[in-house]
């Protein structure tokens, strides 16, 4: 039978184990099986006033770590959606709606992150994931992304939603339809997250920026041609179409306080 002071010793180690691995949750540099660990904690001390305040004080204030409908991506510390939604909205009515719920769309950069996990991650349930984006026979497929172009005075610039501009170097700026490598990109470094000028060629369907663009990632089941995945980077902003969704994602480092 354990004791009281046993109970009190184990309680103050597993307090000073919570504080470590929030932060290193904070800083990405514990994986989704160890934050799983905090929530074990938490409900094997309901109540505990001292313990509730330390997790009021460091965990993000939507709960999405106990949120199903969401995965952890440490490389670019975020919470994403693993299913689209808002079907039927243009570009900027999507991301309007996000904000409002406390999410925002994910950059190009962010949904290569999010595909490099799914399809390198040991849990099978996340290889899944990735096989539904890229391979699933969905008749049709699109998810908006957080990119629109605009030429400037030294070259063609992504800038997002909320502002953040990024200029197009080394970014492959020619049709390839098909194709260009999935892997090449999903393995890429590209800050802007678009294909570089020398991924290889594959199967990913590509249309390079265009002025006044904005970008989709769709996936098209074709009778004659077969699945179709594609970076569609000419897309019309204002077009609405009820296959076309978006992928929510919370950066947690806006929310987590230490």
């Amino acid at each position: 039978m354990v004791t009281e002071g046993a109970k009190e010793v184990l309680r103050k180690r597993e307090a000073v184990r919570l504080s470590k691995t929030l932060v290193d949750f904070k800083e990405g540099r514990i994986n989704e099986s160890e934050v799983q660990d905090i929530l074990i904690l938490h409900d094997f001390y309901p109540g505990d006033i001292e313990f509730e305040e330390l997790l009021r004080k460091n965990s993000p204030e939507n709960s999405l770590m106990r949120d199903s409908r969401f995965v952890y991506v440490p490389s670019i510390k975020c919470y994403v959606a693993k299913e689209r939604s808002l079907f039927g909205k243009n570009w900027t009515e999507a991301n309007e709606e996000l904000h409002k719920q406390g999410f925002q769309m994910p950059t190009a950069y962010e949904f290569r992150a999010f595909l490099r996990f799914a399809r390198d991650s040991q849990d099978y349930k996340y290889k899944k994931l990735f096989g539904k984006l890229t391979r699933s026979q969905d008749l049709t497929r699109q998810e908006w992304l957080n990119a629109r172009f605009e030429r400037k005075s030294d070259g063609l610039y992504s800038i997002t939603f909320e502002g953040q501009e990024q200029k197009l170097d080394d970014c492959l700026m020619e049709d390839r339809k098909p194709g260009t490598s999935l892997d090449g990109w999903v393995d890429s470094d590209t800050k802007h997250g678009l294909p570089s000028a020398k991924n290889p060629g594959g199967s990913l369907y590509y249309t390079y920026p265009r002025e006044k663009s904005s970008v989709m990632f769709s996936a098209y089941s074709r009778i004659r041609t077969g699945l179709e995945v594609g970076l569609i980077c000419d897309g019309f902003a204002p077009m609405s179409l009820d296959s076309l969704g978006v992928r929510a994602i919370k950066d947690v480092r806006k929310e987590i306080l230490i």
